[in-house]
């Protein structure tokens, strides 16, 4: 029995491999279908509606723009400077330029408000 653990222990050492290696691969960006699940859980399939009404559920335009509409609404969730920029800075958000933070802002509005902060609401 020594015989065969010592050359098992043997056999490892010359390999240099204890443990089956995983694959390493590239991490797929959430969508941000799948954002809106994650933040928005039993609402999320309403807040897809809206916020595909206001910004096509998009954070950015073809270009690489920010999404931003003439009264300086900004992003997937449409957020609006004036009224939101000063609790976004509180909260430590981005949310004119990174989607996860534009929809966490989205998020506490949501929950301070209801859906009926954004327009696209009553529309969908």
């Amino acid at each position: 029995m020594k015989f065969i653990l010592i050359t098992l222990t043997f056999a490892f050492a010359l390999t240099g491999n204890t443990q089956a290696e995983a694959p390493i691969g590239e991490i797929p960006e959430p969508t941000p279908s799948e954002l809106v699940d994650f933040y928005f859980k039993e609402d999320a399939d309403r807040m897809k509606k809206v916020f595909a009404c206001e910004s096509g559920l998009k954070q950015f335009d073809l270009k690489g723009n920010v999404i931003t509409s003439h009264t300086r609404d900004f992003g997937i969730a449409q957020i609006n400077e004036k009224t939101w920029d000063k609790k976004s800075k509180e909260m430590g958000l981005d949310y004119k330029n990174n989607i996860q933070d534009n929809l966490k802002l989205a998020k506490y509005i949501y929950d301070v408000s209801g859906e009926r902060a954004w327009v696209c609401s009553r529309k969908v």
